[in-house]
């Protein structure tokens, strides 16, 4: 039986900071990479606008994909395994991604973009397909029905 927890007491809990905390950081990245991909391409690769253009595409779709990625894979492994191998994931490739930059190993870099956009969808918003029902064995249907707890975490992505 699932232990309830008011949005109150879940305020108090330790892995409540901890989900906020890993949140933040992946929106927050993600919205960087998104934002800088283009520029990226064009200064540090030497891409054309249409080439950029077509990688940030490509990075939009990777992201797209993440949503039935990791909706699928919770599915088979559970909620917090796939939380940790997509938050794990993202934290190597954040910092690998800086030195393959830098390298120039353009298919390298163009895969370790691809790979960690995907995991941001796993996490970002509308983060409602994510939070939730990570919160839910911790929540009575009650509240979670009233969006009382996954409401909580919104100000980690929209600060």
């Amino acid at each position: 039986m699932p232990i309830s927890l008011t949005r109150n007491r879940a305020l108090r809990q330790t892995q409540f900071y901890l989900l906020w905390a890993m949140l933040f950081i992946n929106v927050t990245v993600g919205i960087g990479i998104l934002a800088q991909a283009s520029p990226m391409m064009q200064d540090m690769f030497h891409r054309t606008a249409i080439q950029a253009a077509a990688v940030v595409s490509l990075i939009s779709i990777f992201n797209a994909g993440g949503r039935f990625l990791w909706a699928s894979t919770s599915d088979y492994i559970g909620r917090r395994n796939t939380y940790l191998i997509f938050f794990a994931t993202q934290f190597v490739l954040f910092l690998v991604i800086p030195g393959l930059a830098a390298s120039g190993n353009w298919p390298i870099f163009q895969a370790a973009l691809f790979t960690s956009s995907r995991c941001m969808e796993g996490g970002s918003p509308p983060y409602q397909h994510s939070l939730p029902t990570s919160s839910a064995p911790t929540t009575s249907a009650r509240s979670t029905a009233r969006g009382s707890r996954p409401g909580a975490p919104l100000p980690s992505w929209d600060r």
